[in-house]
């Protein structure tokens, strides 16, 4: 083989290396802080900016950030994924905005980004035309319009946001205001919209040629735009100069579900037909007027009616009688006295000691109740017969006394005593 047929060989070795499309375009195309745009954007060649890898990444295929950099401003005219998950994946510029996506039908999903106006450039991410975008787990800050702004002219776009800081703009956190005949949702699920000139703002009026952000968050007073709807949950919109969340225009929703708004001058507010829908669980507080939503939606279950109204209540039956009285309780009165025994075994005589006990049951109405371990005595004239120890229990009263004296039959005073508390005195009689 000769060597202009190995060099084309080797050529072709490079091509297949990187995946292409029938154009030459590669599926996935990576950038880094130290990439040069003359390269192909492979993963051991990349270029230095999104806009140097976009006409090389076919449409619907992926540019990612292999280590830390500022990637420049881009616009995107075509389905596209830009990630940088794990790195500094930054945009910073000064004028015009960080992304444009002006891409009609087109799915674009912009992961991991750092977007920052330096408080002069226009929007983070404007979008002019798409069918769906995402954005993931990125920071947005320092824009004079809006951190994402979404005003499609022709066609619907659906907005989903997960996981993103959008603070300190000069304009609006988001800002949802379709052109008349398109539309435009958003959708925010745990984000923070914070330190801005309005947090979340939906406007089916438009938006001012010159936006005054202390007037309506920037939104004209009259005029004609599309249907502008923000669903935000566990999402955060505080700390704004202006409102929270603002809903302006008859076409204009926002639902809020489980929302914190605090620190705003005006949490909650609607003009001109707009609406704002509570879904519940949402901290309204701390704002300088905190507003209220217009309309509470029921989120459990939307068949299930209304509750009827109570029914009066009963009336009292009569008291019923008193039971059976029961039987008198029933003391046993154990003595016991030690006597010796003289046995014989092989022969011998042995003396042993033994208790030798009898049994009595005491009469007389027994009203200890306190269950347990007791100490007990039997006295008369204040002389004492008998003490020992027993058990209270619902079974009756059991006394066993270890040590007495000859007990006669008569009236005797029976005492029991737990530690040094007295449970109850009674006259007993012994048989």
């Amino acid at each position: 083989m000769s060597a202009r047929s190995w060099s084309a060989l080797g050529a072709l070795l490079v091509a297949l290396a990187l995946p292409t499309t029938a154009l030459g375009q590669a599926t996935r195309t990576w950038v880094s802080g130290v990439g040069d745009d003359a390269n192909p954007c492979s993963r051991t060649a990349p270029c230095t900016t999104f806009a140097g890898a976009f006409p090389k990444t076919a449409a619907g295929g992926e540019i990612d950030a292999l280590d830390p950099g500022d990637f420049g401003p881009l616009s995107i005219s075509h389905s596209m994924t830009i990630r940088a998950d794990g790195v500094l994946g930054g945009v910073l510029v000064a004028t015009g905005s960080a992304m444009t996506i002006n891409a009609p039908g087109a799915t674009v999903e912009l992961e991991g980004l750092t977007l920052n106006g330096q408080g002069t450039a226009s929007s983070g991410v404007d979008i002019l035309a798409a069918k769906d975008v995402r954005i993931v787990n990125s920071d947005i800050s320092g824009f004079t319009r809006a951190g994402i702004d979404v005003e499609p002219t022709s066609g619907t776009t659906d907005l989903i946001v997960t996981n993103t800081a959008i603070h300190n703009n000069g304009g609006d956190g988001v800002l949802v205001a379709p052109a008349s005949g398109a539309g435009a949702s958003a959708i925010l699920d745990n984000d923070s919209v914070t330190g801005s000139a309005c947090g979340l703002v939906t406007s089916s009026l438009g938006v001012q040629a010159t936006p005054n952000f202390a007037t309506n968050c920037g939104t004209n007073a009259t005029g004609a735009g599309g249907a502008a709807l923000a669903t935000s949950i566990n999402t955060s919109s505080s700390a704004n100069v202006g409102q929270g969340v603002f809903s302006n225009g008859p076409l204009a929703e926002n639902a809020i579900g489980s929302d914190l708004i605090t620190g705003n001058a005006v949490g909650l507010q609607v003009l001109d037909g707009g609406t704002i829908v509570s879904l519940g669980s949402n901290a309204i507080y701390g704002n300088g007027v905190n507003g209220g939503p217009t309309a509470v939606a029921n989120t459990d279950a939307a068949s299930i009616g209304a509750d009827g109204v109570a029914g009066p209540t009963g009336l009292v039956g009569p008291r019923g009688g008193s039971g059976v009285r029961g039987a008198p309780g029933k003391i046993e009165l154990v003595t016991c006295k030690a006597v010796t025994k003289t046995i014989k075994s092989h022969g011998k005589s042995h003396k042993i000691n033994e208790q030798q006990c009898t049994g009595k049951l005491v009469a007389g109405t027994v009203k200890f109740t306190s269950a347990g371990a007791v100490k007990a005595s039997v006295s008369r004239a204040g002389h004492v017969y008998a003490v020992g120890n027993g058990r209270i229990s619902r079974a009756g009263t059991r006394l066993t006394f270890t040590s007495t004296g000859r007990l006669k039959a008569g009236s005797y005073t029976l005492t029991l005593t737990r530690g040094h508390r007295m449970l109850g005195r009674e006259s007993v009689v012994v048989g």
